[in-house]
């Protein structure tokens, strides 16, 4: 291909290491970052795939007094589908409003839409967008399926024949209906027999008959309940669709990303009130962030994550939560880390104007819980953060606390929400509902139903514990007797009810009083795998009967309410409320002997040794425990356990694929690393030493932070030569070559380059000189050695074919490409450009196929540039848009911030004259928040833009 240059030479453009480095220590094939959940039912749509497409409508207002267990549902078919290897996609429209399944419905088609909810006479119950109740009458939903290619709608709900009847006047082709009242338990074994009929391609009206015998042969379910389901419509006689083929379906919940606590209340029905007047103030409020106050036990951390679960479509940017209690201190990077926006990665000075940035692209929601902990320059420091934070695209905070701290005043305003008792008939179905159920209750406590909820003061979390002492055998005589005699504050009274409550468990379960005294090693949350091991020194397998034992007493643990477990990235998780953390570290912990609380200290630090010497890819699990890890090391090193501190560091940052490396944790990274150097020289150790200080050198590089980085590595090489570990002397030799080259000290990286190449020579390892080849010929390039660096790139592109170093090949090619570029635009003769866009295209082949996804939207960026000088301006904006694409995905700020700016350039040539000022000018924003070498370049074209 040849063509004609455009007239103005432009820089090429950062090679690739710029960011990321080039040697094996620093340099890794960069994949995406963790999965990113779909936050729209139409971004779900999209990444389905070839599967049947169910849109799940589940309305679940929070003023409906009658609750259906949606939830049980949604598993019972999703676990049909996976028994019958359905490949289908259950999309959850969120929010389950009018308006919004109009849109979904009408923006993308959908073969089945199943609708969980109430419907009465003729009409269907939705929610609002506040979360309230919403009938719709059978002639407005019917409109909406006017047009949709729906091919058959589900109605689980209960005497849903006239609504069924309107859709299919309006061209539904098939619909599921009821004929009367739906028992709960029929709702979720008529959906799971649905999908196991539909799956083999069967017509709707075999199905039906599949349905009906699965009903008549359920002996829990009241009498007829197999004459309940109707089908309707002209589709009845034929089947949904072909047989599909065998696959694996998935769920998607259409929520967006967040760190949320894995438990929540599984039916919220006590404070409608306080949800929709913070629905309203999220909309209108005068200020974009809301104060909850009240008293420990209340229920603040409840409400605040049913308001940030129910109302999460609003934030499309993320979701990010932390207790004050857990985190401390308080970190911005710590709590924005599940985002994946890279703040690790960015050095401190700027890494809070990069989150200020990340936290102004769109609709964010922060949850800061327990900020009575916070310290005075703690809230200084948030104060500044929510005064500095863009929230014009609809940001918003909550922020959480026992009492009014005056430093939020001018923030918040008038946006303050007092969270106290509950109303006496929502305290009536609190107790009903942790009892069992309203027939339970009444048989249990009849007339003193009423009385129980007044005997606790109508609070929260009195009256769990009080439900729970019931439950646990306490005799209703003796638990009023003991509530009446409760004195002092609630505070006071809560722990007086704890220590009833705790001593009738460990009565029950010796092993549970064990559970209960090592508890406060954790920082208020935990796996549970690691508290069974803390507990017994050790993780018993399923099936022993220490395993067993261990079962039993975390049960009765559970069933004293002091205890939540959930589901979480590792497991099952384990969380007690702050008020029962608090009471067990002053009465268990304190009673242990200082040996006793040492040992479990020590127990817990061994555990993630254990853990992540064992198992694979648990790097989203360590970030989700890392205050309890940070809290185990702290201890460690109080107690001199040089040796374990050692041992969990080479686990987590020992080499380059270990987990904080692996991911681009950085100041977890630079955390760890500082105690393993404190511990290598206690235990004076100076191979040790020598490797992690390459380490440290190694995260400071990537940070930018070249002067530290250049002091460590420094320091390694010289412990490294003293050890005579050659393997060791030549990776910090090469590293401190890669340091001095960014700091443009060009004569002593070359100097350091070709010790390497000497040292890889007399070993023959062709690797490493192999990488100190393309080093030479990068130094080369920089200083416009062009013979010499053609020299030096072809003999490392030589040397790594011969060993089939893929990643190597391809950054070596990309190398190339930009060389050849480079003297095609010196030489002004265009058809040198094809000697570059070939070596560009090799290694775009290469990192496609290896997954190198930041060296593919690096190489992309390069062809653009390419096709840029080449004229053609059509070409470059596709390979700029799929960089762009690719930059965004990764949000990888530094590519993103070069796309935008060659983008801009493009829109200038095309007569786009203020849009491509506008992208210009945003770029050069960026580029200063970043401290990237493109800024100059940006300045320079925007004062004579051409």
């Amino acid at each position: 291909m040849t063509g004609t240059l455009v007239a103005s030479r432009a820089e090429l453009g950062p090679e690739l290491s710029l960011r990321w480095g080039g040697t094996p220590a620093m340099e890794t094939i960069h994949k995406a970052r963790s999965y990113r959940p779909a936050s729209s039912p139409i971004e779900a749509w999209e990444r389905a795939g070839e599967r049947l497409r169910i849109l799940l409508v589940v309305s679940s207002p929070i003023d409906e007094p009658v609750r259906i267990n949606a939830e049980l549902e949604i598993q019972e078919i999703y676990r049909q589908l996976l028994w019958s290897r359905v490949p289908a996609a259950l999309i959850r429209l969120h929010p389950p409003t009018w308006r919004f399944l109009q849109a979904t419905l009408h923006a993308r088609p959908f073969d089945i839409v199943h609708i969980i909810g109430h419907a009465r006479s003729s009409k269907l119950q939705l929610e609002q967008e506040d979360g309230s109740s919403d009938w719709v009458a059978a002639a407005e939903l019917a409109a909406l399926f006017q047009d949709t290619r729906v091919g058959l709608v589900v109605l689980n709900s209960c005497s849903s024949e006239l609504l069924g009847d309107e859709l299919v006047r309006q061209g539904v082709p098939a619909v599921m209906a009821t004929t009367r009242q739906l028992h709960s338990e029929t709702a979720t074994v008529l959906a799971s027999s649905l999908y196991a009929a539909l799956a083999r391609g069967t017509s709707l009206k075999e199905a039906l008959e599949f349905m009906r015998r699965t009903l008549q042969r359920e002996p829990r379910l009241p009498a007829a309940q197999d004459e309940i389901v109707t089908l309707l419509g002209p589709g009845a006689e034929e089947p949904l669709g072909p047989a599909l083929p065998v696959g694996d379906p998935e769920y998607f919940p259409c929520e967006p990303s967040h760190n949320l606590p894995a438990a929540r209340a599984r039916s919220f029905c006590d404070r409608v009130h306080e949800l929709q007047r913070l629905a309203a103030l999220l909309s209108s409020g005068p200020s974009p962030f809301i104060g909850l106050i009240g008293l420990a036990g209340s229920g603040k951390s409840t409400l605040a994550i049913e308001l940030a679960h129910r109302y999460s479509w609003r934030f499309t940017r993320g979701i990010a939560y932390a207790s004050l209690r857990r985190m401390r201190p308080f970190d911005l990077a710590g709590l924005l880390t599940h985002l994946d926006w890279g703040l690790e990665e960015a050095s401190g000075s700027r890494q809070r104007g990069l989150a200020l940035y990340e936290m102004g692209r769109g609709p964010l929601l922060l949850v800061l819980d327990d900020l009575e902990e916070a310290t005075p320059a703690e809230i200084e420091d948030l104060c500044d953060l929510l005064s500095a934070w863009d929230t014009s695209l609809g940001g918003r905070a909550l922020l959480l606390m026992r009492h009014r701290r005056p430093e939020f005043e001018q923030l918040l305003q008038t946006n303050w929400l007092t969270v106290g008792q509950l109303p006496a008939q929502a305290a009536y179905e609190f107790v009903e509902e942790r009892l069992g159920g309203k027939e339970i209750a009444r048989v249990q406590l009849g007339r003193r139903l009423q009385e129980l909820p007044r005997l606790c003061y109508y609070h929260p979390k009195l009256m769990t514990l009080a439900t729970s002492a019931l439950q646990l055998g306490i005799p209703w005589q003796e638990l009023a007797t003991q509530l009446r005699q409760l004195s002092g504050k609630p505070l006071q009274q809560m722990e007086q009810l704890l220590h009833l409550t705790i001593a009738r468990v460990t009565r029950e379960s010796p092993l549970a009083s064990q559970f209960l005294e090592c508890w406060p090693v954790f920082s208020e949350a935990s796996s549970e795998s690691a508290w069974r091991f803390i507990q017994a020194g050790r993780l018993p397998q399923p099936g022993e009967s220490l395993w067993q034992q261990q079962n039993e007493a975390l049960e009765a643990i559970q069933r004293a309410a002091i205890l939540e477990r959930a589901e979480g990235p590792g497991g099952l998780q384990c969380r007690m409320h702050p008020l029962v953390s608090d009471y067990l570290r002053l009465h268990c912990w304190q009673a242990l002997s200082q040996a006793k609380r040492a040992e479990y200290q020590r127990r817990h630090l061994l555990f993630y040794i254990e853990a992540y010497r064992s198992k694979e890819g648990i790097e989203a699990e360590l970030l989700f425990d890392w205050d309890n890890i940070t809290l185990a090391v702290e201890r460690a090193r109080n107690l001199g356990l040089w040796q374990d501190l050692l041992a969990l560091a080479e686990e987590l940052v020992g080499e380059r694929g270990t987990p904080l490396l692996k991911r681009h944790q950085l100041k977890q990274a630079l955390q760890i690393l500082e105690v393993a150097l404190e511990a290598a020289q206690q235990l004076k150790q100076s191979l040790q030493e020598a490797r992690f200080l390459l380490q440290r050198g190694i995260c400071r590089y990537r940070l930018a932070e070249y002067q530290l980085a250049y002091q460590d590595v420094a320091a390694s090489l010289q412990l490294a030569r003293q050890s005579t570990d050659a393997v060791l002397i030549s990776a910090a030799e090469l590293e401190l070559g890669r340091v001095c080259y960014r700091l443009t000290r060009y004569d002593e990286a070359e100097e350091h380059f070709e010790a390497v190449r000497a040292q890889a020579a007399a070993r023959r390892d062709l690797w490493q000189e192999a990488a100190a080849l393309h080093e030479l010929g990068r130094l080369a390039y920089r200083r416009h050695q062009f013979e010499r660096a053609v020299q030096l790139l072809a003999e490392a592109r030589r040397l790594r074919e011969q060993l089939g170093d893929q990643e190597g090949l391809a950054r070596t090619l990309h190398e190339q490409g930009r060389l050849q570029h480079e003297l095609a635009l010196r030489s002004q003769e265009p058809a040198k450009l094809d000697e570059a866009e070939s070596l560009y295209l090799l290694s775009l082949s290469l990192r496609q196929q290896m997954g190198d996804r930041v060296g593919e939207q690096a190489t992309l960026h390069q062809l653009g540039l390419l096709a840029f000088h080449r004229g053609n301006l059509s070409q470059a904006n596709a390979y700029y848009a799929e960089s762009m694409q690719l930059a965004h995905e990764l949000n990888d700020r530094f590519w993103i911030v070069h796309n935008q700016f060659r983008s801009a350039r493009l829109l200038w040539y095309q007569g786009q004259r203020q849009e491509a000022l506008s992208q210009a000018q945003e770029a050069l924003a960026l580029c200063r928040l970043l401290g990237i070498g493109l800024e100059r370049e940006i300045e320079e074209w925007l004062r004579a833009p051409a």
